[in-house]
């Protein structure tokens, strides 16, 4: 069964998973981001939050890797999940 996904749903997902690293990620990544997604950028805003995220070594927990490989799946987007899976720590970390 295939599930669909509407467009609005994208953007719920990317802020969602964005506004976890508040304080994280600089303002200024955080408002590029959220601006992308807000204006159907989906996947540019999940390829940058990823970038840096990577970039600057920030842990996300393993429900945040899962909404992220989902979403990278549905929009077919390139994000490395190997190097987004070394970002993986175990809860309690």
């Amino acid at each position: 069964m295939t599930k669909i996904f509407r467009t609005m749903d994208y953007e719920k997902e990317i802020l969602s998973i964005v506004n976890q690293f508040k304080g994280k990620l600089s303002d200024e990544d955080m408002d590029s981001i959220v601006e992308l997604a807000t204006h159907l950028e989906w996947g540019v805003a999940l390829e940058i939050l990823c970038d840096q995220l990577y970039e600057y070594e920030i842990g996300i927990n393993s429900s945040t890797y899962d909404k992220i490989s989902r979403l990278k799946n549905m929009m077919d987007v390139n994000i490395d999940l190997k190097l987004l899976q070394s970002l993986v720590i175990q809860d309690g970390d």
